[in-house]
């Protein structure tokens, strides 16, 4: 019997020692599970309230097998309850998985200004010729509202204001929830269980056609894709993602049967990207060399989507938004699209995808157009090397994208653009103390090729500018 004892009180003293001796003590650690880095031990330097907080949280996170305890915790309050206890997850009726669903409080301000800003950017667009749309993606609550559990009444106002801030602000804009909920009386758009966050390629081809025929409208020749265009498949799901919480789901796929856009490797390693916003991609189709290009900013909704939309155009670009709008000028100057594609999901437009300050403060030239007609005066200039100056940065640079930088002399400037060959791009204007500098990246061989290239100088107070001709 003391033998017995010796044991339980050793197995039981290992059971407690083993998630203290597989503690995480790694900093910069990502739980799959939440999505989210875990809690980093607290600096000292805190207040000691402040600093006990975060200590406790900081064990919570960090303790050994915490991954294995919460599944199985999940697993066992599901089915002996019937809850879904995942940090991300909630269980709705008949099957049905959902993200948690929180309080829905409107921003009124945020709101408004993110109407405002995406107003900024049509208008960016269409004062140098190039047509806009907004799109606008619900998520899995609002199309199967009906699944979701007892009590949860989901109205998500905000959706209507921006709506209709979107409208007086005279956006160009889709919003697909409609059509989605339409389409799901005879099928899935968003799966029962698996990704709960975004819809699968049955909701993609009924949203992404929905945008096609707002642009169709001014691009008449543009063909739309078919569901005959695909071979459907299904490919099983065995947990929900970001979960180890076994399910037994299909999850529908369409292949293209005969695709004619190809993937580009121009600047795959080499283009800008904020660390929020990661996805890039670039299709060529040589099928189509004169149709039009187009640029997507895009959410998670569009990772891997290109399938739906490349066969339409020449070039067709997708460049991850949310802080990377900050240099929406940047990835026009690059490629030059004749139709930009923003698109978000509803729960996005909020500050944690784009910053409310961001979205305020952010500033692009004018469309040169309005300002070509003020009267040409010496007021500030660029070193008499500079057409020299870029000819050697081109030169000598390494990579297929290149960074350019003048210096400016004389009185301070506004804006700053170039005409390449009959092109006009925006330069983006620095001013560190007394010193202002213009800046562009450009594929090098723009400049290694160029025959005609020109500087537009504008005046600070937008009153005269300055034309220099560098070759």
């Amino acid at each position: 019997m003391k033998k017995l004892n010796v044991a339980a009180i050793v197995i039981f003293g290992m059971i407690l020692l083993v998630p203290l001796v597989t503690f995480n003590f790694k900093p910069n650690q990502i739980s799959v599970i939440d999505n989210r880095m875990l809690t980093d031990l607290p600096s000292l330097n805190m207040g000691l309230i402040e600093y006990i907080k975060t200590l406790d949280i900081y064990f919570q996170d960090r303790i050994g097998l915490r991954t294995a305890m919460i599944t199985s915790s999940e697993i066992l309050q599901d089915k002996l309850f019937g809850v879904l206890t995942h940090p991300e997850y909630a269980n709705g009726k008949d099957g049905y998985v959902f993200f948690k669903v929180n309080p829905q409080l409107t921003d009124y301000n945020y709101v408004s200004d993110f109407a405002n800003f995406t107003a900024k950017l049509q208008k960016y667009c269409n004062d140098r010729g190039v047509n806009f749309l907004f799109s606008l993606d619900p998520n899995k609550q609002i199309v199967y509202q009906q699944y979701l559990p007892d009590g949860v009444n989901y109205k998500n106002d905000r959706v209507t204001d921006l709506l209709n801030d979107l409208t007086k602000d005279k956006v160009n804009h889709v919003y697909t929830a409609p059509a989605l909920i339409a389409a799901s009386k005879t099928s899935q758009v968003y799966n029962v269980k698996y990704d709960a966050g975004h819809w699968n390629d049955n909701g993609a081809f009924v949203g992404i056609s929905l945008m096609l025929e707002n642009i169709k409208k001014d691009y008449p020749s543009l063909t739309l894709p078919a569901k005959s265009d695909y071979n459907i498949s299904y490919v099983l799901n065995t947990t929900l993602p970001q979960s180890y919480f076994p399910i037994h789901e299909e999850d529908v796929l369409y292949t293209p049967k005969e695709p004619e856009a190809v993937e580009a490797d121009k600047y795959k390693d080499e283009i800008k990207l904020n660390s929020t916003g990661w996805y890039y991609s670039d299709y060529v189709n040589p099928s189509k060399p004169n149709a039009p290009k187009i640029l997507v900013f895009m959410g998670s909704y569009f990772e891997n989507k290109e399938k739906f939309i490349a066969d339409n155009f020449s070039e067709t670009v997708f460049v991850h938004s949310y802080l990377n709008v900050q240099d929406f000028d940047y990835y026009f100057n690059l490629f030059h699209p004749d139709i930009v594609l923003f698109q978000s999901a509803d729960y996005a437009t909020d500050d944690a995808y784009y910053p409310q300050k961001l979205i305020n403060d952010v500033n692009y030239n004018l469309a040169y157009k309005l300002v070509q007609n003020l009267p040409v005066t010496p007021f500030a200039g660029v070193p008499g090397n500079a057409g020299q100056e870029l000819l050697d940065t081109a030169q000598k640079s390494k990579t297929q994208l290149t960074d350019f930088s003048l210096d400016i002399t004389g009185k301070e400037i506004a804006y700053a653009y170039a005409r390449i060959d009959g092109q006009i791009d925006d330069f983006k204007v620095d001013s560190s103390g007394n010193k202002q500098t213009i800046d562009i990246t450009l594929d090098k061989s723009t400049i290694l090729n160029a025959k005609n290239i020109q500087l537009m100088l504008i005046s600070a107070d937008k009153k005269q500018q300055n034309v220099i001709t560098l070759r």
